[in-house]
């Protein structure tokens, strides 16, 4: 019996879904954060021009969605170290890591080029908009990439709606500048076309020229590739003056006024190669847009014009944290209480930021109890007093609805940035905490949820999600440090201008429950970190250690611990600015192997203007629930230095099964190849399927860089199609790409971080294999040969796995057609079997094709036909597993065979010429 799964995966931002919402046709909730890294003498010009950037693009966007969205309420996020600049009020629970617009220091490939950062598949929201301050304010580059009105349009389609661009990229084999023009829309019935890569409602007028050649002037004329088509180095130029009104997804590539509109089901040209139709299948860019829950449901259009946006300016502030603790009887087992008191401990004496405001709360039975006011963190003794007012005094029920009310209390007094950090291992007894979300909401606060074990309340999760903040899962037998995780991930609250002060943890170890009586390891220590380091030992008992902890430099150099900190038994030692290099540690202990001993690093940036190495993960699972019978689930990680991509990382990802911690956590190799769950190469983003799941329950997650090897910061990146303007005469190219960054060398890091959890609400059944082959996206046709037997089509792709991307295929399916609605998902089935292609198991197994997930395939099929000159063909396929579960098809590739005719306009005229003379011979 064949089995067809197809699955849509909706991808979420970084921390959780997006906060904006589409209410009676208008965006509320937008943020445009300002980075940390501009200096605020640009300040009232960058914000004078994001201002005319929403007013002129909501208009815009109200037309292009035909009346109805368009943008009514926008914050701009200025940095908290700008001082000489006015706003409106303090921020409240917006963030710049949260923002869905930034305005950020042009990086490598991109420069001054606005983008969306969009990891996901058709349909996936992305990250957020890149804009730089040049970009903003300076005529040129607006003249080469759209005016920010105009172009935020196509950029928050992307964003919002996870549509892609319709236009094509010069050597880009997936998505190329031209394309072969189908059957029925060629111009005659022998001469071969083709035509510029877009989406347009009538024909798009222009020129083409060599790169870098002036028209008229040289060897500007383009000729004929390998491929029959314009050759590589070919561009179109689109006349500034078009009929067409769409696409927007073509804009700037199409620059004319005109360009207003999207292309729809009526205007869509589902045989062009470009992003837009690979990713969606085929599907226009409004088709998707109305499958979006805000336009799905009912969102007519407006009649009256729209109303000119409000746009704020806020300011961030350090965050106050209200932690609200659960005291109550159930949190004796497992020593759960005692799992708590030393992660708060910890993260009071070590993570918790300077200037940051922290309260101490208590609930059980009744009323929750304040154990300490809001204090300012401003020195050690501030952290220790704060320490010491954690206790053991456990009773009662749980009434989880009180901590949050005293919290609530408590930040009620604070200018902005209000976080409550509750932590609890049962359900209110009580009452429904949700039933405070609406008092929460209004106070603006952030509430990051830690569900101890596997009883917690089920509704953590909407508390967490509805306030636009994570979630977390500790398990009760925790060896891989998920509480101390998610008190680090609160970071994500400060400032970003305070990371040169912040105290970043980059290595941790396992805990170590061993008879060996000398235990160590070794981490690096890299060229962006190591002012103010310090190394942490902690133990569960101090008698455990019998001999001083000591830490050894790269030149051999021996430093050793003072005594412990008594309220967390932690030993540290402090270097003032580490050695770039191997660092190592040991410790001596008595060998009871019923004890533990766990170290841990944190240093800050090595100056001030050192960008931070960070490891971000995220799923595409939302927190609140997902069914993993029926939708995939990818693990992702991005990995940057600053706001530049590092490439080349190996990237792990572990997943923490939702049991009591004994069983294994699967690991997942997360890859940045554009292949598979990973869509972008070399973007920095790292991408797998998730594909094991146990039971229903919350999972963990968290990512780490593992491989210490050198990796480019923003090197070369295929596939991510910036634009590159001087490899064009004028702004009209929107597809070129550079091919070589001048950027750094990033050596011998590690960094790793959590992405806090999510509930997986149904799985598989026990033993069945639902899980297809992932969809080939690189299948191409290398070359072909014609003989009297027939044709050799050489095809090559990347092998996917058995399931998505784990494991071996079992067979592939292969069709051709000229018809490319006969390779269609609807059609590919049932499609003529004169479309297929012979091919048997026994022909892979013998040319080697059935292999690994992720290695290289090429494999030559021969059709019994003999394929016509000037016709065009497409040809796609499946991929089967051993339980006849499919792939959903390939990308569709498009070929020909054409006489070899030269291909330059002024060959053109001397073949004319000569049809010429030859009728005028003929006439006498």
């Amino acid at each position: 019996m064949r089995v067809v799964v197809t699955v849509w995966v909706v991808v979420m931002a970084v921390c959780t879904g997006s906060k904006v919402k589409l209410v009676n046709n208008g965006y509320d909730g937008i943020v445009i954060g300002i980075s940390s890294q501009i200096d605020q003498s640009q300040g009232p010009a960058i914000i004078a021009a994001l201002k005319d950037m929403v007013k002129e693009g909501s208009e815009h966007l109200f037309r292009a969605t035909r009346r109805r969205a368009f943008f009514r309420h926008v914050k701009l996020l200025i940095p908290q170290s700008w001082n000489n600049t006015d706003y409106d009020h303090p921020a409240t629970v917006q963030t710049y890591q949260e923002s869905e617009i930034r305005v950020d220091l042009q990086h490598h490939p991109y420069y001054n080029q606005p983008y969306t950062k969009q990891p996901g598949k058709c349909g996936s929201p992305g990250l957020h908009i890149h804009l730089t301050p040049d970009y903003l304010t300076e005529e040129k580059y607006q003249s080469w990439w759209g005016k920010p009105g105009k172009s935020l349009v196509p950029l928050w389609a992307k964003l919002r709606w996870g549509v892609f661009d319709e236009l094509g990229y010069p050597n880009d084999p997936i998505y190329p500048s031209f394309y072969y023009l189908a059957n029925e829309e060629k111009f005659g019935d022998k001469n071969l076309s083709y035509a510029p890569s877009y989406c347009a409602n009538a024909e798009i007028t222009g020129f083409m020229r060599k790169k870098n050649t002036i028209k008229g002037v040289g060897k500007w004329e383009c000729v004929k590739g390998k491929d029959n088509l314009p050759e590589q180095d070919c561009r179109f130029f689109a006349d500034k003056v078009q009929a067409a009104n769409s696409s927007l997804l073509s804009y700037p590539f199409i620059s004319s006024d005109s360009v207003v509109e999207f292309c729809d089901e009526t205007t869509h040209l589902r045989n062009v190669p470009n992003k837009q139709n690979v990713m969606c299948r085929g599907q226009s860019v409004w088709k998707v847009m109305l499958q979006h829950d805000d336009f799905k449901n009912a969102n007519p259009a407006r009649d009256a014009p729209p109303e000119d946006p409000v746009i704020t300016v806020i300011k961030g502030v350090y965050p106050s944290y209200a932690v609200v603790m659960d005291y109550s009887n159930s949190m004796r087992s497992k020593n759960r209480i005692g799992t708590l008191q030393r992660s708060v401990r910890r993260w009071l004496l070590y993570t918790v930021p300077t200037n940051s405001f922290v309260s101490l709360i208590r609930f059980s039975s009744g009323p929750a109890i304040l154990l300490t006011p809001l204090t300012k963190i401003t020195d050690m003794q501030s952290r220790r007093n704060l320490a010491s007012k954690i206790d053991k005094n456990i009773s009662g029920g749980t009434s989880i609805i009180s901590g949050l009310q005293k919290a609530k209390e408590v930040l009620n007094g604070t200018e902005g940035n209000k976080n409550i950090f509750l932590i609890t291992d049962g359900e209110d007894d009580y009452d429904d905490p949700e039933s405070f979300i609406d008092d929460l909401l209004q106070a603006n606060i952030c509430v990051m949820t830690v569900a101890l074990g596997k009883e917690a309340d089920s509704r953590l999760e909407s508390l967490s999600d509805k306030t636009g903040c994570k979630s977390y899962v500790v398990n009760d037998n925790d060896q891989t440090r998920m509480m101390n995780s998610a008190f680090e991930a609160t970071l994500v609250r400060m400032p970003v201008s305070a990371a040169y002060s912040l105290n970043t943890k980059f290595y941790e170890s396992s805990k170590y429950k061993t008879t060996n009586l000398t235990v160590g390891n070794s981490f690096k220590v890299d060229k962006t970190i190591g002012r103010n380091m310090v190394f942490h030992l902690e133990t569960d008992k101090i008698d455990h250690v019998i001999g001083t902890p000591s830490l050894i430099d790269p030149q051999g150099n021996v430093i050793y611990a003072k005594d412990a900190e008594g309220l967390t038994m932690t030993w540290t030692i402090t270097v003032l600015l580490a050695e770039v290099g191997e660092w190592r540690w040991e410790v001596q202990l008595d060998g009871d192997k019923s004890h533990w001993v766990q170290a841990f690093v944190t240093s800050h940036l090595r100056d001030s203007s050192t960008q931070p190495i960070t490891v971000t993960p995220w799923t595409s699972a939302p927190i609140t629930g997902v069914n993993a019978a029926a939708t995939n689930v990818i693990l992702f990680a991005e990995v940057t230095h600053g706001s530049n991509p590092i490439v080349g990382a190996q990237v792990r990802g572990t997943i923490d099964h939702p049991d009591d911690g004994h069983a294994a956590p699967n690991v997942y190799i997360l890859k940045d190849d554009g292949k598979f769950a990973d869509s972008v190469k070399n973007d920095g983003i790292y991408s797998a399927y998730m594909t094991n799941f146990s039971v229903t329950s919350r999972y963990g997650y968290r990512a780490e860089v593992v491989k210490n090897e050198a990796f480019q910061s923003g090197n070369t990146m295929e596939q991510q199609h910036p634009l590159n303007p001087e490899d064009y005469l004028d702004w009209s190219c929107a597809t070129c790409m550079p091919t070589s960054s001048p950027n750094p060398t990033v050596t011998n890091f590690t960094r790793e971080g959590s992405a806090g959890s999510f509930k997986v609400k149904r799985v598989p059944r026990e033993g069945a294999d639902i899980l297809p082959p992932a969809r080939v996206m690189d299948l191409q046709v290398e070359s072909t040969i014609r003989n009297n037997k027939g044709t050799s089509i050489k095809l090559t792709w990347t092998a996917p796995g058995d399931d998505m991307d784990q494991g071996t295929v079992s067979n592939y399916q292969f069709q051709m057609s000229t018809n490319r609605e006969d390779l269609s998902e609807a059609h590919f089935d049932p499609a003529s079997p004169e479309t297929l292609l012979p091919v048997f198991i026994q022909d892979l197994e013998d040319a080697n094709v059935l292999i690994e997930s992720g290695n290289n395939v090429t494999f030559n099929i021969m059709s019994n036909k003999q394929l016509e000159f000037e016709q065009v063909y497409f040809v796609g396929l499946r991929a089967v597993d051993d339980s006849d579960n499919e792939s959903e098809v390939s990308n569709i590739v498009q070929f020909t065979f054409e006489q070899k005719l030269p291909f330059s306009q002024s060959n053109l005229k001397v073949i004319q010429h000569l049809r010429d003379a030859i009728q005028r011979n003929q006439h006498k």
